[in-house]
């Protein structure tokens, strides 16, 4: 397909706001070799529908975590059997956000890393040790250049993470973990780790899984890129 169909695709969809438009689109970009299909089917695992229907994978065959997160967002209220019925369904959906998570190692280091910045990036906030933020700065600097000698220069970072017996050593080891990730060769999965210590750390877990979803989609499907964006806000507070 000529470059020109490519734009014609994309500027119907544009247009429209079809869903079916969007996944013609992102079809011939992946027929094209303009985006791959291990991207494709990662957006389609995290719930948008758009990559699932141009994956072969069918309108809403694959939800994402779109059913935990609304599980686990439930308000309590109703009836004591109500609420109890509620209480279950939190349980299951914290199970199923876990085999969620689990599910993202088939797609690659680089697109673990990612799930995992977006989870360690809603504590950046609370942030206390500047060990800690070399650190984490590090490994934002492996997702934008991902690299040998950056992964090395993560591991040494990582290292001198030294997490506290406090409320800020959860966090220290989601970032020890996501820091280390790289250069780690060892059967486990460090950026997975991550995640499950922002979540021992204070973060809800619907939160997690919603910011994986706004993170990674648009990365994976080239639609813009929230990591560039944290980065250049760093280096502006950096210079103020």
């Amino acid at each position: 397909m000529s470059d020109a169909d490519l734009r014609a695709l994309e500027r119907r969809w544009r247009e429209t706001g079809q869903v079916e438009d969007e996944a013609a689109w992102l079809r011939a970009r992946a027929q094209g070799g303009e985006l791959s299909q291990e991207r494709l089917e990662l957006a389609a695992y995290l719930g948008h529908e758009g990559a699932s229907i141009a994956a072969s994978f069918g309108r809403c065959a694959s939800e994402g975590p779109e059913a935990p997160i609304a599980a686990l967002q439930a308000a309590d209220v109703g009836t004591a059997s109500e609420r109890l019925a509620l209480m279950r369904g939190r349980v299951r959906a914290q199970r199923d956000s876990e085999t969620f998570l689990a599910g993202l190692g088939r797609f690659g280091l680089e697109a673990r890393m990612r799930a995992a910045g977006a989870a360690v990036a809603l504590l950046e906030d609370s942030f206390r040790y500047e060990a800690t933020w070399l650190a984490y700065a590090a490994a934002l600097d492996w997702l934008q250049c991902p690299t040998e000698a950056v992964a090395e220069d993560c591991a040494r970072l990582a290292a001198e993470v030294n997490p506290r017996f406090n409320d800020s050593g959860w966090k220290q080891h989601a970032v020890r973990c996501l820091a280390a990730a790289p250069a780690d060769e060892s059967e486990g999965d460090l950026a997975l780790e991550a995640i499950g210590y922002a979540a021992t750390a204070g973060c809800d877990m619907a939160n997690i899984l919603s910011a994986i979803m706004a993170d990674v989609v648009p990365w994976a499907l080239g639609y813009g890129d929230s990591l560039v964006e944290r980065i250049k806000a760093h280096e502006r507070e950096a210079r103020s």
